[in-house]
Parts: structure tokens; C-alpha cells; sequence
């Protein structure tokens, strides 16, 4: 099966609902995307409440109608490890596993909880699978970063090994690993995306793509910052990488703390056809 050129929802979040984020796509030549349940997304859009199925098929429907397919999914998460914070945690990434399906996703992008340990982020996960079978989802584990005072630092699926253990802890046929490029490339994290897909081999079906300065997690359009994709793409090729190509380049359109300094919304269609030509551009190079 032919892979994918998959551009997430989050990122265009202030164009207006899901409809109106998935009109703008497809007129810029998309056919796939990722949805994205956090930040706009489940707690605004489609939304927590008893009828947050019923919107999801709505939304599917309005997608399939208009030539559109779900093939990604990203759930909720937040930081704070009190009971509280977490029940809403776990009750919202339950209803997010759900709606993807729904959808029809593939594959629900979940990440570890910065404030909890190795071993509690794996109970929850365990947590997850039962209603992801439920559900014929695969959980895509992503290699993540916190911020303490500002600054990025490592978790537990920031290096190789430790992405590698968390994974083969699971050990469930139902969950692979989503690498985050960008993630991977960060200088504190002290690995690259290459070390990371060499690691991973198999375990590897999904991708969030983007590009950094290797101090920030700055979600750029790739080729406009430091990390070469060049090599990751020769790495992905020789690994037999046969998922999607998804982008997640949301600072590019917005700068959430300061939305005067933003993409004008005019440009939006070029930057999205832009990530439409690259990600052409990453299909042909590791299928030729």
C-alpha cells in the first residue's frame, strides 16, 4: 500500500472548527490528515461530552464527502501528576482512542506523561490497550520532551534505549512508535533521528516531521532550520520504513504567545502547498 502525505489539523487550528480546517486542506491539494484531539481539538471541537462519538462520525462523514481521509490521530495530554489531573488524562485519552477510530485513523499518536515515572507511564499505557483492540487502533508511542523553567529536557522516550524499553514493555502487537523528528534532533537530548530509527527497526510505523535549531522545539517546515534530512531520509530508506509521511509544522502558522506576529491568514494555502511539495518530494526519494 502506497504511503500517505499527512498534514495535521492542530496546526491550522485558527482558521476556524474541524470543517472549516478540512475544507482549507483539501482546496490545497491534501487527501490525508491527521486529527488532532488536543488544544482546539477534542475539548472544543468534536468535545468530551455524551455525544462526542456522534460528532466524530459527523466529522468523518463531512471528510469523506469532501474527498478527505483520516489516516492519524494525536491525543490529549498535560502536565501534573495528581489524581485529579490524571483521571481527566486517562478519561480524555479513552474518549480520544475512540474517536479516532471512528474516524478511521490508523493509529493514535500518545504520549508519556512528563510528571510520572517509566513505570506508571507504562500502567497507564497498559491502561490504553484494552479499549485500542477494542477499537482495531495501534497506539503510536512518541518520543517526548518536558519543559522545567522554560527549557526543554528529556523523558522517558527521549534516548534510544529508553524508547526502545518503553515499547518492548508493552509488548503488545498494538502499539508501535511514532518518532518525532524534531523531538529526536534537540541537543538535549543528546541522540539524533538517525540513532532513533536505527533503534526502533520495526517498531517504527508513524512520523510527526519537523524542523528545529536543535535548542528549541520550533515545529518548522522542514529544510528552513538545522537538521538534515537528507541523512534521515538514507536512515528511513535502509530501515524499510513503509508508514506515513506526517507533518507536524505548527509554529510555522501560529506563534501562540504573540498571534500579532502569525502567519496573515492569506498565506496559509501557500505554506500548506509547500508542505505538500516536500512531502511529494520525501515519498519519491525513499520509494525510488
Amino acid at each position: 500500500m502506497a504511503r500517505k502525505i499527512v498534514i495535521d489539523t492542530g496546526c491550522l487550528y485558527r482558521i476556524g472548527d474541524d470543517k472549516k480546517v478540512l475544507d482549507l486542506i483539501k482546496s490545497c491539494g491534501f487527501e490525508y490528515f491527521d486529527l488532532t484531539l488536543f488544544w482546539k481539538g477534542v475539548t472544543e471541537h468534536i468535545g468530551v461530552g455524551e455525544d462526542y462519538l456522534e460528532k466524530a462520525k459527523e466529522l468523518r462523514e463531512y471528510a469523506n464527502k469532501i474527498g478527505l481521509r483520516c489516516e492519524q490521530s494525536h491525543a490529549f495530554f498535560c502536565a501534573g501528576n495528581d489524581e485529579d489531573t490524571n483521571r481527566i488524562r486517562i478519561d480524555y485519552i479513552k474518549k480520544d482512542i475512540r474517536t479516532a477510530s471512528v474516524m478511521g485513523a490508523k493509529e493514535i499518536v500518545i504520549h508519556p506523561a512528563e510528571d510520572l515515572s517509566f513505570e506508571e507511564n507504562i500502567e497507564m499505557f497498559k491502561s490504553f490497550i484494552p479499549v485500542a483492540k477494542e477499537c482495531g487502533i495501534k497506539i503510536a508511542v512518541e518520543n517526548v520532551i518536558a519543559y522545567k523553567n522554560g527549557k526543554p529536557v528529556p523523558l522517558c522516550t527521549s534516548t534510544p534505549e529508553g524508547f526502545v524499553k518503553f515499547v518492548d514493555t508493552l509488548n503488545d502487537e498494538c502499539v508501535v512508535a511514532c518518532l518525532d523528528i524534531g523531538h529526536a534532533e534537540l541537543d538535549v537530548c543528546n541522540t539524533s533521528a538517525v540513532e532513533m530509527i536505527k533503534a526502533l527497526g520495526p517498531r517504527l510505523q508513524a512520523l510527526h516531521i519537523h524542523d528545529n535549531d536543535k535548542h528549541g522545539d520550533n515545529h518548522q517546515i522542514p529544510y528552513t532550520h538545522g537538521i538534515c534530512f537528507k541523512d534521515i531520509l538514507d536512515t528511513l530508506k535502509e530501515n524499510n520504513y513503509q508508514g506515513n509521511i506526517t507533518f507536524e509544522v505548527e509554529t510555522c502558522y501560529n506563534r501562540g504567545s504573540e498571534p500579532k506576529s502569525s502567519l496573515p491568514f492569506e498565506l496559509f494555502p501557500a505554506y500548506i502547498k509547500l508542505e505538500l511539495e516536500i512531502g511529494k518530494y520525501f515519498v519519491n526519494y525513499l520509494d525510488k
